[in-house]
């Protein structure tokens, strides 16, 4: 979960909460949760993550960067 808090910008308990409520998918292994990295992006990517009204600076980095990739087309 630590790793996945520093990456999204939100708290380790935020992350924690997602799995625990099927938000984001995981393996459990006690006594901690895997997220394999194709998961992750599922969740990344979805209507539901960018549906988050109080966004951390770094998923507002990666709207910009997904906004500036999307112009260059």
């Amino acid at each position: 979960m630590e790793q996945i808090a520093r990456f999204t910008g939100y708290t380790p308990h935020t992350v924690s909460r997602w799995c625990t409520e099927g938000r984001l998918r995981t393996i459990h292994r006690r006594p901690r949760f895997m997220v394999p990295k194709v998961w992750l992006l599922d969740v990344l990517t979805s209507e539901d993550y960018n549906r988050i009204t109080r966004k951390s600076r770094e998923h507002y980095a990666m709207i910009a960067a997904a906004g500036t990739r999307q112009n260059k087309k």
